[in-house]
């Protein structure tokens, strides 16, 4: 289905098919140089008061869920986004106050966030309860 965004999806995607996912190890992992890569986390979750939406600019970000159950939250930029931290071009972020939605990403679930979209990672479940997630984003540069 997303293979007609192009060869860097279908590279991204045979990464996390491919790959046994559980026994890789935490930081970053190039799949293809500054291209494609990997960054694989385990965190505990936080409630959502505690947390802000980040956008990219020079890259996609592809998160698949390994372990545990978070919300994630999405919206796109518009004149309600306010920019509480600027954009850092060494850093391919800047963080944002919004409105948006929130989605359970539970283990091998997938969510896509383009440059339009802001999204809000590590949330909680919807109860409330704070949870240990494993989480690989892989990069894919635009």
């Amino acid at each position: 289905m997303y293979l007609p965004l192009g060869k860097k999806y279908d590279v991204a995607f045979s990464f996390l098919l491919n790959t046994d996912l559980n026994k890789l190890a935490l930081g970053k992992h190039t799949i293809d140089g500054e291209s494609i890569f990997a960054l694989v986390n385990e965190y505990e979750t936080k409630i959502e008061d505690s947390v802000v939406y980040e956008a990219h600019k020079k890259y996609v970000d592809l998160h698949y869920m390994v372990s545990g159950t978070e919300q994630i939250g999405f919206s796109s930029y518009s004149s309600n986004s306010k920019e509480v931290r600027s954009y850092s071009a060494d850093e391919d972020y800047a963080l944002y106050e919004a409105e948006g939605s929130l989605v359970q990403v539970k283990p091998e679930m997938f969510a896509i966030f383009f440059p339009t979209d802001l999204h809000m990672p590590g949330i909680s479940e919807e109860n409330g309860a704070v949870g240990k997630v494993k989480k690989v984003v892989v990069k894919i540069r635009v």
